[in-house]
């Protein structure tokens, strides 16, 4: 595909009156016509398979999947192609996983461990706050840019803590590595 076809406007629309922060701003992305018809192509003939390719924590823009099953709070132009490319990252994760990276939290002692949830463009990571797991997670973050060129918007990135962990640990350095802030 010539790369003129995938060409893209974005407009930043404000979400607030001196909108000033890039969290202050929704951007709409205006693809061309070629590369809309090329992105339709492209899905329908992978949509009877989708729901098989794409990891049960992505709840959006797959067939019998409810876009309310995550909340799903962004929306794209293409957003089937979007998410296949999100698959990576859910496959990374699982490595991790699988490495016992100690990644993910428990709600309930004997509940399922959650590592992450896919609301299309935004991501929620669950894990410890360890040293190790950050090291786990910044791993992650580093394959996954390298591989798609995708990267994490740290302007709209926080990291939270429980309730329950005490103010000194919330500041060690290696749980604020890569610029994000205690919310």
């Amino acid at each position: 595909m010539p790369k003129r076809w995938k060409d893209t406007l974005v407009v930043l629309i404000p979400k607030v009156q001196g909108a000033e922060l890039p969290s202050q701003f929704r951007p709409i992305s205006l693809c061309t016509t070629i590369y809309k018809v090329i992105a339709k192509i492209l899905i329908n003939r992978v949509k009877d398979v989708l729901s098989s390719l794409i990891s049960p924590e992505q709840g959006a823009f797959v067939p019998g999947r409810g876009i309310a099953d995550n909340c799903l709070i962004a929306q794209e132009i293409s957003p089937y192609l979007f998410i296949l490319c999100s698959e990576l990252l859910s496959l990374l994760i699982n490595q991790h996983l699988n490495r016992d990276d100690l990644l993910g939290i428990r709600t309930t002692v004997h509940g399922p461990l959650i590592t992450h949830l896919l609301f299309a463009d935004d991501i929620l990571m669950f894990a410890p706050a360890t040293c190790k797991a950050v090291r786990a997670l910044n791993s992650i973050f580093d394959v996954y840019n390298n591989w798609s060129g995708q990267k994490i918007n740290k302007a709209k990135s926080s990291i939270c803590f429980s309730k329950k962990m005490k103010s000194s640990r919330k500041t060690h350095d290696c749980l604020h590595k890569g610029g994000s802030h205690p919310s």
